[in-house]
């Protein structure tokens, strides 16, 4: 690993010394998803299916000029299979927990696998993207990477039927669970595979979308291949059994062992050969920094002459006495294709025209709405104002006191989703209890009046008496007094 991360940095800081004047830095966050196998071969004896996974990371590229650039970073890659077994057994020697020699003879049923493994990935790529004046550009990558192991795991499902011949005896035990022999059903295992640091070839091909600032959207299709085994070899005799009899534990709790690194019997391993390949879709979100990278615009001597489109008249004998076919049909081109631009600019002059007309309404509507929600606070403001000089035992309400009722009964009906409560209040004469009954009356009276000229019951929340708690001026005289013997009407907002 120590000499991987010094081969890239070497690579990256050398060309920043060649290229650094020229250069743009691109810092990105990426991930994908599909393909993300673990590949190897377990005919004849059982099958293997591709798993599916994924890889996300951040990454760093260098851009020497608008074409080119080399990209590292670190990744995590997510690898699975599965594998499966059809019935089988072997017979192999073995030592039984008093030490006894026997023959062993593991039978499996419907033995099924799953390996799952977790890469560090280093990437080390050759990106080419094409000129990038407009919103989209096409890119490829090439190059390869190194996965460092984080965690490769496998768990097994199976059944298993054990015997154990002892030659001293002639005898075949095949029912003394506790020793290890019987029928097992439904039988898990887990545990730990080991792996080596896998090299891949990597491509990428896509798209890379301009949003933003300096910001820019990469999709498209990764593949990574891997090119070396990284399946931890030996020889087949050092290789564990993928059923072991397990005496110096527990006879009945076998050792299964992975059958990406076991073997069948004596002689044959099961696979010797572990290849990771990855490939799909993935998105990369990259922020770009420094000067913009586009391609330059062509020079004055490269700008091609613009000629003025000249409109034909082929129907005119005497300027064209010798016009052949050919050149009539040309003009007539000539002439629909100026139509048509004719038309395309007309169209895009109504449609800013529309454009223009959708803002103002747009514009309209809203400061109607404006207008609209001024004109109700206004009109909930007016209707809280308390109407006021009740007399000391005055609880209905006289002909000034049914006129400023009368205005808010009117506004109320411009707005009948308005609901209210009703409060009448007095001055600080008289006894709790007297100003309780009084301050209750005025707000019962100017309720039923309210009812009676057509405002909805329901939309009352109720009626109560303040008595003399919230004077709006001090009772230090009889104005003042006058002004605090009131109905108010509250408007729930």
């Amino acid at each position: 690993m120590k000499n991987i991360k010094k081969i890239i940095i070497s690579i990256i800081f050398s060309l920043m010394g060649i290229w650094g004047l020229n250069a743009q830095h691109e810092f990105s966050v990426h991930g994908g998803g599909g393909l993300s196998t673990l590949n190897y071969d377990l005919s004849p004896v059982g099958s293997q299916s591709n798993g599916l996974g994924g890889r996300f990371g951040a990454g760093y590229h260098y851009f020497f000029n608008p074409n080119w650039g080399l990209g590292t970073g670190l990744e995590f890659g997510f690898y699975g299979a599965k594998s499966n077994l059809p019935r089988m057994n072997y017979t192999i020697a073995a030592v039984d927990i008093d030490g006894i020699p026997f023959l062993f003879t593991p039978s499996l049923e419907k033995y099924d696998e799953r390996q799952r493994a977790i890469m560090l990935q280093i990437p080390l790529m050759l990106q080419y993207q094409t000129c990038g004046n407009g919103k989209r550009q096409f890119y490829a990558a090439l190059g390869a990477k190194a996965g460092i192991p984080l965690s490769a795991k496998y768990r097994s499902d199976f059944t298993l039927f054990n015997t154990g011949y002892y030659a001293f005896e002639d005898y075949l035990y095949d029912n003394d669970v506790f020793w290890g022999f019987g029928r097992f059903e439904n039988q898990k295992t887990d545990g730990n595979l080991d792996l080596k640091t896998a090299f891949f070839a990597s491509a990428e091909l896509g798209v890379k979308w301009k949003l933003r600032g300096r910001m820019s959207l990469y999709t498209g299709l990764y593949l990574d291949y891997g090119l070396n085994n990284v399946a931890e070899a030996g020889s087949v005799a050092s290789s564990p059994h993928i059923v072991e009899y397990n005496a110096a534990v527990t006879p009945n709790r076998f050792a299964v062992n992975s059958v990406t690194q076991s073997r069948n019997g004596s002689t044959q391993s099961f696979s010797n050969k572990i290849t990771p390949i990855a490939a799909g879709v993935t998105l990369r979100l990259a922020f770009g920094a420094g000067r913009d990278m586009s391609c330059p615009p062509p020079t004055d001597d490269e700008t091609p002459a613009v000629i003025p489109p000249v409109i034909v008249n082929v129907a005119d004998p005497v300027a064209y006495p010798d016009q052949t076919e050919e050149l009539q049909l040309e003009a007539e081109a000539e002439n629909l294709r100026l139509l048509f631009e004719e038309l395309a600019h007309r169209e895009a002059e109504e449609a800013a025209r529309r454009e223009a007309e959708d803002a103002a309404r747009r514009v309209a509507e809203e400061q109607a709405r404006r207008e609209e929600a001024e004109k109700r606070r206004a009109a909930i403001d007016f209707i809280n104002e308390p109407i006021k000089d009740y007399n000391i035992s005055q609880t209905d309400p006289a002909s000034r006191q049914i006129r400023e009722l009368d205005e808010r009964i009117a506004l109320l009906k411009q707005y009948p989703d308005m609901q209210f409560y009703i409060y009448g209040h007095t001055c600080e004469l008289g006894s709790v209890a007297v100003n309780e009954r009084v301050g209750l009356l005025r707000a019962e009276k100017a309720k039923a009046y309210m009812i009676s000229q057509g405002i909805d019951e329901s939309r009352i929340l109720g009626t109560a008496s303040k008595r003399d708690t919230e004077p709006l001026v001090p009772n230090t005289n009889e104005e003042n007094r006058r002004t605090n013997r009131r109905v108010q009407i509250q408007v729930r907002n």
